[in-house]
């Protein structure tokens, strides 16, 4: 019933005893704890039981250093238990397994055996993030004269060359600290709820202000994961997960370009699976809303939030984040949309539930099917005269001639852009597009609407806007 607790996120683990919290966390890999297999590597004598033939033998321990070499796993082609090998001065030298990732120390070990010791576990592969010496005889005192004797450009440098967790706790300590006091600046020193996400979600609505969340994040979870599991890096790791959590809600709310939700290739493995832990339980993928404000389930989620000030942002940035991303297929259109969303938020700024309620129904707006508003039954017709239009923005109403006139042009360009957009790899070759530039400007020029100081920047925005809509000029060809 515990583990089902912990799965579902009704038992949190951080509030169980440590043995216990060790037990819950191992529980998932006790398949593989039970596989782990331990293997010594001897030299062999004259006076040797027979039963240690398996260890000394030769051609013995060659096979199992192949093992060894393997991803841990069952016993396979791909995969080996062999996990551990016991030497006392073997495989010291000429011993190539960059994926050794721990050495254990247990007897004295000093000068050029301890550097060649050291260097099995300072190989690079992927996946691993350091190597790690537990000692537990003490013989790091000797390194620096091993260093000094033997390799004197890195003595200068002890901590480049082996480092102390314990040195390491200070860090922690620092560096949790800062990415605490981004939201301590603004009265909030309390992760727990989901008001007081919600809370930190707002702080992080300064764009700078995320970025240097996110450098001081990266910092203190990369420490957490060298120092666990290490108990004086245990009281930190709630603070992770609801860290995590908030860089996650905040990343979907703003819609960072570029970035994912969590990035797990940026932390090592402890790390990992302690925020794929808490994101699980909590089922932050369901209760945080997508990013399309397209997706059927969206305005269901937004509803699901915990306050309309919660519901009021995440529909602001996600109509932003729409229009953003959709501007440049029809600019008449979204810039449109944009202006009306500003002056909601100017209108009714500070009132949540009034302000929520109106950015579901402009919500609807630009999901609807924007056919009965169009000028044109042709979309494309449709939006290339909504960027004539915009030419005219600062003019008194426009004419009806002019506006027949208007679409009566877009109607010809439309099907200019499209005569030449299908010559093959057309987008790819610059002369093909200046000659669709120069026909442009002779069309404008030959209806005596613009000034023909102007002509040459409105065929660039018209050559754009084609740019932006192969996708739909390409569909009219198949």
């Amino acid at each position: 019933m515990l583990l089902v607790g912990v799965a579902d996120g009704s038992v949190d683990a951080e509030n169980l005893d440590r043995r216990t919290q060790l037990l819950v966390r191992a529980h998932p890999h006790l398949y593989l704890i039970r596989l782990l297999d331990f293997v010594p590597v001897i030299s062999g004598g004259n006076n040797d039981d027979p039963a240690w033939a398996q260890w000394t033998d030769k051609s013995r321990q060659d096979a199992v250093i192949v093992e060894f070499k393997k991803p841990l796993g069952p016993a396979g082609d791909k995969t080996s238990p062999v996990a551990f090998l016991i030497v006392k001065s073997m495989l010291l030298t000429g011993f190539d397994a960059p994926m050794e990732q721990v050495l254990y120390l247990d007897r004295f070990i000093q000068d050029a055996e301890l550097l060649q010791a050291i260097a099995r576990v300072n190989r690079t592969a992927l996946g691993k993030e350091a190597g790690l010496l537990v000692d537990y005889f003490g013989v790091g005192a000797h390194l620096q004269k091993a260093l000094k004797a033997y390799a004197p450009e890195d003595a200068e440098d002890s901590i480049g060359a082996l480092a102390s967790i314990r040195d390491e706790i200070p860090k922690l300590r620092d560096r949790h600290a800062r990415v605490a006091a981004i939201f301590a600046q603004a009265g909030i020193d309390r992760f727990d709820s989901d008001e007081d996400v919600e809370a930190c979600v707002q702080v992080l609505a300064d764009e700078q202000l995320r970025a240097r969340f996110d450098v001081a994040l990266k910092q203190f979870l990369t420490t957490l994961d060298v120092v666990m599991p290490h108990p004086e890096g245990l009281p930190y790791v709630k603070d992770a997960k609801r860290f995590a959590r908030i860089q996650i809600t905040a990343r979907r709310r703003y819609r960072d370009s570029g970035l994912g939700d969590f990035d797990p290739s940026l932390y090592g493995a402890k790390v990992r699976a302690l925020i794929d832990e808490h994101v699980t339980a909590l089922d932050i993928a369901r209760k945080i809303p997508p990013v399309s404000i397209t997706d059927p389930e969206f305005l269901a989620r937004v509803r699901g939030l915990t306050s309309d000030k919660a519901k009021a942002s995440e529909m602001e940035h996600a109509l932003r984040f729409h229009i953003r991303r959709n501007f440049d297929e029809d600019p008449a259109r979204y810039r449109k949309l944009s202006e009306r969303l500003d002056q909601i938020l100017e209108a009714l700024s500070g009132n949540w539930d009034q302000l929520a309620l109106a950015l579901e129904e402009l919500l609807g707006e630009a999901t609807s099917d924007d056919s009965a508003l169009r000028v044109h039954v042709d979309p494309l017709v449709s939006r290339f005269y909504g960027l004539f239009e915009a030419e005219f923005a600062d003019s008194t109403e426009l004419p009806d001639e002019t506006r027949v006139d208007l679409i009566d042009l877009s109607e010809n360009i439309v099907a200019e852009v499209e005569r030449h957009a299908h010559r093959v790899n057309f987008w790819h070759n610059p002369h093909a597009q200046d000659e669709l530039r120069s026909r442009l400007i002779h069309m404008l020029d030959d209806r005596d609407l613009f000034d023909f100081a102007v002509q040459g920047s409105v065929a660039d925005k018209l050559l754009e806007l084609a740019r932006a809509n192969q996708a739909l000029l390409a569909e009219r060809r198949s």
